[in-house]
């Protein structure tokens, strides 16, 4: 039942990620030359979605705040940002836009995810040393600031009631729920929403995730478990979510450029990869070096 329901949110947030479009560098780019932070805005408001129902749900155990590791802020995962950063912005997009204008049928994007997994070996053969182990279990953490928490979450549970009431007062008029559901195109908020929303859940049930991370651990640890395969299946429901919203949409056009723009994408990967590999990933918290190898019940994963 957990397993259909997460296949079913990550298809949900990859369709609206496709229609809204939501990326990390076009936020930097919107800054730069409009002097608009809509983008950015946006991706706060599915951070204030992730928090205000993550954290009440790992209050009722559905996430084992034992099995997940916090990160310490070190120079490595600095470095690894920018380096992340440069190849994003050379790649055009970041990790989910580039899914996103691989099923509209830019070929090339298929570079940058070789490129990412080109980066991953990179890093382990030259620079294996450069990573964020784990700080403090978040168990230590919840008992360190449990009471602090309550405090905290009033304001994002406020902020929650308010957009959802926005959401549905500014909703278009004369249009059933199909013809929203399937709209070409999502208000940034909208997407915000389904995207907060579904990652929340998905962190409760799982874990931090992501599908670079999944690619991640499957270069680095090839061995495939039952964590490597929910991962494997929360990917394809997530690229199937975004196809589903392509084809539907018929926005597919097929391109494949040139071999320079292989090239251009091939490297731009490399570095998001080696930037990937830097920061911290979703793989199980006792498999850094330094905690012992476990065999988890309740597939415990960092936090991204």
């Amino acid at each position: 039942m957990l397993l259909t329901l997460s296949i079913l949110l990550a298809a949900i947030l990859g369709f609206a990620a496709h229609r809204a479009g939501m990326c990390s560098v076009r936020a930097v780019g919107e800054i730069l030359t409009t002097r608009r932070s809509l983008m950015l805005q946006s991706f706060i408001k599915a951070s204030f979605w992730v928090v205000g129902i993550a954290v009440p749900l790992a209050w009722l155990s559905l996430t084992p705040p034992h099995s997940i590791a916090l990160f310490a802020l070190a120079w490595s995962a600095l470095l690894g940002g920018f380096v992340f950063g440069v190849g994003a912005a050379f790649n055009g997009g970041c990790a989910f836009f580039t899914l996103s204008r691989l099923v509209g049928g830019e070929l090339k994007l298929l570079f940058t995810l070789l490129g990412f997994v080109l980066g991953f070996v990179l890093h382990s053969q030259l620079f294996p040393a450069f990573h964020s182990p784990p700080a403090a279990p978040l168990l230590a953490v919840y008992q360190r600031f449990e009471s602090s928490y309550l405090l905290l979450l009033l304001p994002v549970w406020g902020w929650m009631a308010y957009e959802l009431w926005r959401l549905w007062a500014s909703r278009p008029a004369g249009m059933t729920w199909l013809q929203r559901l399937l709209a070409d195109q999502y208000r940034l908020s909208t997407g915000a929403f389904l995207f907060g929303v579904s990652n929340a859940v998905l962190i409760s049930i799982w874990g931090g995730w992501s599908y670079p991370g999944t690619l991640y651990g499957l270069v680095t640890h090839p061995v495939i478990g039952s964590v490597d395969v929910t991962r494997l299946l929360l990917f394809a429901a997530l690229l199937g979510g975004m196809v589903f919203s392509a084809l539907q949409r018929r926005s597919v056009r097929w391109r494949f450029d040139s071999p320079r723009q292989w090239l251009v994408h091939l490297l731009s990967g490399s570095l998001m990869g080696v930037g990937i590999a830097m920061t911290p990933v979703a793989i199980p918290a006792c498999c850094w070096k330094g905690y012992r190898c476990c065999h988890p019940t309740r597939f415990p994963l960092t936090l991204r």
